[in-house]
């Protein structure tokens, strides 16, 4: 064949080309089997049998060939398991070392280090937190001895257990702050003109007083007013926690027998003020006692301890007292009211027993104070047996927040309940401004209407600044007046003649 290439030049070719120089050379297979020819040829002819002994085509050992790459990448596959093994041991240790460090140490070391450091540091136990009563185990009148704060004191019980020979004048609140009131055998200790001391207390650690003395010194102490009229029998009977009040068979209420006389010009504007929260703090209430003006009202909080000898040392000063009665605000539960609230998931019955508990608790007082319960009084069927109630025990009802939803005070001027309703807080913010702007409202509040009532609460800044402000009234033809003297009457059966939205002569 004349086109085909000579066979001697592709053996020399081939033969360069030996497994020994180059034994992984793929490319000898491209030189295999001719599949167009179907024969074994290179460069189309045959090769001869002697010519193909140089290259022994048995010395290319393609097996060895395929086991040798198999063991290349085998290699890699155990490097990469080594590294990993190795980075994730890494990780373990390093995670449990970092728990060790957080975990370590002994108290002994803490305690060490906290008497080595140079910042002083106080340590106080917390009382053990008390097993709350519900339902009704916490109307249920307290066994003997006990340290409740609901038990009546001695007078108290006298009032609602009458025996022969009892002298009612006996109960008679006392006629200084520093004699024992109501006929308790332990009157509250008296302020002291300097810095209160901290103090501790077994099974309650270190007691540290919220207000020192030292925050009202510069406020004169006034002189006491003209006591009140002493708390009577006939107009009460016994309840859940002590004597509740009641309209007597003569027809005489308890909010007009215990109110603080009015001696002023009626036809001047008048401003009342209530001082709420108190009992709680011994200094802070001893201080509203003996550095107000009597015209002023005091609320009590029910939760305060000794509350009955609390109201009667007020009124033995000249101050009207009424006592917060607490009820169910929107944000309940994160504003807890106390184990004595009014709710609007409760029966009138049983809200009926807590107020009665509340109005127990201390005798001698005009009427009760709304504490809270933004949530209650929009609920007229919540709201308006308890109002019924008040009015038929011979009290008045204060109500407090804004207008806009509350209807007790709407429903207070149908049912002939006495009432009134604060319009604003003085001490919002317990700050000179603040009083000052609100003082200046409550006056035009004044002027407009013909009275205003506000409240307030017992901080320094605000007795102080009260205090002042009060002296300054008669220039402005405007006149301090307890809170029964502001009180309204309407509706069905109105006592004593009084119009609508007139206060109380």
């Amino acid at each position: 064949m004349a086109d085909d290439d000579d066979p001697e030049e592709d053996f020399d070719d081939i033969d360069g080309e030996s497994p020994a120089d180059d034994p992984g050379d793929d490319d000898l297979g491209d030189d295999g089997p001719d599949e167009e020819a179907g024969e074994n040829t290179v460069g189309g002819d045959d090769f001869e049998a002697d010519e193909s002994d140089d290259l022994d085509l048995d010395d290319l050992d393609f097996s060895d060939e395929e086991d040798f790459d198999d063991d290349e990448g085998g290699g890699v596959d155990k490097k990469k398991l080594i590294v990993l093994g190795a980075g994730l041991f890494l990780i373990v240790a390093g995670v449990v070392g970092s728990g060790m460090i957080i975990l370590g140490g002994s108290d002994d070391e803490e305690e060490a280090e906290e008497r080595s450091s140079p910042i002083p540091m106080v340590s106080m136990a917390i009382p053990r937190k008390s097993k709350m009563k519900s339902g009704r185990e916490l109307l249920k009148p307290p066994s003997a001895g006990s340290k409740s704060v609901a038990r009546p004191t001695t007078a108290a019980k006298k009032m609602g257990r009458p025996q022969a020979g009892n002298n009612p004048a006996a109960s008679a609140p006392p006629a200084s702050p520093s004699a024992p009131s109501s006929g308790s055998q332990q009157a509250p200790r008296q302020m002291t003109t300097g810095p209160a001391q901290m103090r501790t207390k077994p099974g309650a650690g270190l007691i540290m007083p919220s207000v020192t003395a030292a925050s009202y010194r510069g406020i004169p102490v006034l002189k006491g007013g003209r006591a009140l009229a002493s708390p009577e029998a006939k107009l009460s009977e016994p309840g859940p926690s002590g004597p509740v009040p009641r309209t007597g068979d003569d027809g005489r209420q308890a909010w007009r027998v215990y109110a603080s006389p009015f001696t002023g010009d009626t036809s001047q504007p008048r401003i009342s003020i209530i001082f709420t929260g108190l009992g709680l703090s011994r200094i802070s209430t001893m201080a509203a006692i003996k550095q107000l003006p009597p015209e002023i009202s005091l609320s009590f909080n029910p939760y305060a301890k000794s509350v009955a000898d609390w109201v009667g040392m007020a009124r033995s000063a000249g101050h009207e007292t009424l006592m917060s009665l607490p009820m169910e605000p929107s944000n309940f539960p994160l504003s807890d009211p106390g184990p004595y609230a009014l709710q609007t998931d409760m029966d009138a019955a049983e809200n009926i027993e807590r107020l009665k508990f509340v109005m127990g608790l201390a005798p001698g007082n005009i009427g009760v104070l709304q504490m809270m319960g933004s949530r209650f009084v929009t609920s007229e069927q919540a709201i308006r047996p308890i109002l019924e109630e008040i009015r038929n025990r011979g009290m008045m009802f204060v109500g407090s927040g804004p207008a806009d939803n509350n209807r007790a005070v709407k429903i207070a001027s149908t049912i002939a309940l006495p009432r009134a309703g604060a319009v604003l807080k003085i001490d919002s913010e317990a700050s000179r401004v603040t009083i000052n702007r609100n003082l200046a409202k409550l006056e035009v509040l004044a002027q407009k209407n013909k009275y205003a009532v506000a409240l307030a609460e017992p901080y320094p800044v605000t007795i102080s600044y009260i205090s002042r402000w009060v002296q300054t009234l008669p220039s402005k033809k405007l006149i301090l007046a307890p809170v029964s003297a502001v009180a309204q009457i309407s509706g069905m059966a109105t006592a004593g003649g009084e119009q609508e939205g007139q206060p109380k002569k």
